[in-house]
């Protein structure tokens, strides 16, 4: 067997962390829930702000698909050397190339730059990087949308489907995006009914697309609970209830046929 020494570098800092997430993740047994109850009832007070907080850590846990998060994250070891001495130092003329140094922000930036999850495509490592440099283009992400809905989604016809975008990164925008456009859309199918051939002739369109190019564009997790939610809200609306599909594409998505590259959400009305 062949030890490797180390015994003129100086190793950089790793640490690895794992996580896991789950459907059912924090579910607690009924025997668990009443042994809760009895310490509230004993400590007498309820911190509510506790109380959410520990609803929120939970429901981050808690992914529509099981799921493995490892990070690795690796720094610069600190720099033990004897500092340089106080008076002057003359410099030497024959070493004029200046030696640059890595710090730990360029280890950052490449740290990040790893994650983005296109370094997995087939077009090679140095082609994915050049993917993600800061570039001056004039596609747009709604061009980038309709051509990879175009060329990926088998429900498209561009008969009838229509093509909006947000440049929202908060939540509570999202929802109003969204369900903005679905009351546009159902003050054409709704009200009042009509048949398929009269809503062709005003432009109503059975399938729309909702482009978020800046809306949770590392967590397809994020995407899907929105989309749950959405869904949710829906099923509440007598108007509307199943009469509605949402479902959404991602650039991270599980499945590779829904791998986006932007953060695409999908309003499908059923016949």
């Amino acid at each position: 067997m062949i030890v490797p020494v180390f015994s003129c570098f100086a190793l950089p800092s790793v640490s690895v962390n794992c996580a896991h997430l789950h459907p059912n993740f924090g579910e607690k047994t009924p025997e668990q829930e009443l042994k809760e109850l009895r310490e509230e009832e004993e400590a007498g007070e309820v911190d509510l702000n506790l109380q959410e907080y520990k609803k929120r850590r939970l429901q981050a846990r808690q992914s529509p698909y099981p799921s493995v998060v490892v990070e690795v994250r690796a720094m610069v070891p600190p720099d033990f050397s004897e500092p340089p001495p106080s008076g002057p130092v003359r410099p030497n003329p024959i070493e004029e190339i200046e030696e640059k140094t890595i710090d730990s922000d360029f280890l950052q930036s490449l740290e990040a730059l790893f994650s983005k999850s296109t370094l997995q495509k087939d077009g090679g490592f140095y082609d994915s990087i050049s993917s993600h440099m800061d570039t001056i283009s004039t596609v747009t992400p709604m061009t980038v949308a309709q051509n990879w809905i175009a060329a990926n989604d088998p429900q498209f016809d561009i008969t009838a489907c229509a093509f909006t975008t947000s440049d929202t990164p908060h939540v509570d925008e999202a929802y109003e995006f969204v369900f903005t456009n679905l009351a546009m859309q159902t003050s054409q199918f709704l009200t009042p009914p009509v048949s398929k051939s009269i809503l062709m002739e005003v432009g109503a369109q059975k399938r729309q697309y909702l482009v978020l190019p800046n809306f949770v564009t590392c967590s397809a997790t994020s995407l899907e609970k929105f989309a749950m939610e959405v869904s949710n809200i829906i099923t509440t609306v007598p108007s509307i209830n199943g009469k509605v599909q949402v479902m959404c594409f991602h650039p991270e998505h599980i499945r590779n046929e829904r791998r986006s590259p932007v953060p695409i959400f999908v309003l499908q009305w059923l016949d």
